[in-house]
Parts: structure tokens; C-alpha cells; sequence
């Protein structure tokens, strides 16, 4: 799992940053000043509705997922070259769809900065737990066959 072991860490920093990061910039776009931006950010960390801290833990299931597929192969006794590459298109995949969907959602929030209605925010729990695991399954899945089909 040696090979797998930098993509995983980068979907982990990737999870961990890009929610704060869109919230920052979207923030920044939407003409509020530095100070305030900041303020804000700091805000939804420590439990503002919407949570920035509760949306970047929900980032990590696909990244676990992700994980126990890598793992999966290693036991079956994939190659090493394959599983890095499924490990990097698993990551790619969830770091596209976590970004998507945190650029779904702060845009709209800032500048008003008031909680849309139902069905806004929903994007941020759907995203980590349906979306992201079935692009980093799909993009895993066809790396594996794509090499299979390559190698022969």
C-alpha cells in the first residue's frame, strides 16, 4: 500500500482544506472585506450553521472508502503500479466533487450570509456520502480495467 500512500494523503488535505478554502474565496468575491471574511470563516469552523468543521468530516468517508478499496486490491494481489494509479484517480475524483459541491453552496451564501432554505446545504451532506464515493468507485473501477485492457 506503500504506492497508494500519497494520493491518500492527498485526498485527506484536499478533504480537509477545500471547504474552508471555497467558503474564503467565495467570501472574497462576494465584495466582503478581509476582516470580515476571516470572521466568518472562523464562525462556521466552531459550529456556525453551516458548519465548515462538520462538512469537512463528512469529506473523509470517501477518502475511508477509497482506502478500503485500495486495501481490497492489495489483499488480491494487484499490482502496485495499478493501485497507484487507482489511488490517484480515486483522489482526483473526490477532490472534484468536493469542490463542486462546496462551490454548489458558499457562493450563494455570501454576502448575506443568512441560511438559504431547504433544499440549500443538503449539497454538503449528499456530496461526501453518495457522490464523492460513487466518482471515486467509478474512476477506481475503470482505472483497473483500463490497465487490465492496456496491459495485455
Amino acid at each position: 500500500m506503500h504506492v497508494a500512500r500519497t494520493p491518500l494523503l492527498t485526498a485527506i488535505a484536499g478533504s480537509l482544506l477545500a471547504p474552508s478554502l471555497v467558503l474564503i474565496v467565495s467570501a472574497l468575491a462576494s465584495g466582503l472585506p478581509v476582516g470580515e471574511v476571516f470572521s466568518a470563516w472562523i464562525r462556521h469552523v466552531l459550529g456556525g450553521r453551516p458548519s465548515v468543521l462538520a462538512t469537512t468530516v463528512l469529506n473523509l468517508a470517501p477518502v475511508g472508502m477509497l482506502a478500503i478499496v485500495l486495501f481490497a486490491h492489495t489483499r488480491g494481489n494487484g499490482s502496485e503500479i495499478t493501485r497507484g494509479r487507482m489511488a490517484w484517480a480515486g483522489c482526483i475524483a473526490i477532490l472534484i466533487i468536493t469542490v463542486w459541491v462546496n462551490l454548489q453552496f458558499w457562493p450563494r451564501f455570501f454576502p448575506a450570509q443568512q441560511p438559504l432554505g431547504f433544499p440549500h446545504g443538503i449539497e454538503l451532506v449528499i456530496g461526501p456520502l453518495f457522490f464523492a464515493p460513487f466518482a471515486a468507485l467509478s474512476a477506481t473501477a475503470g482505472t483497473w480495467i483500463l490497465d487490465r485492457v492496456l496491459r495485455k
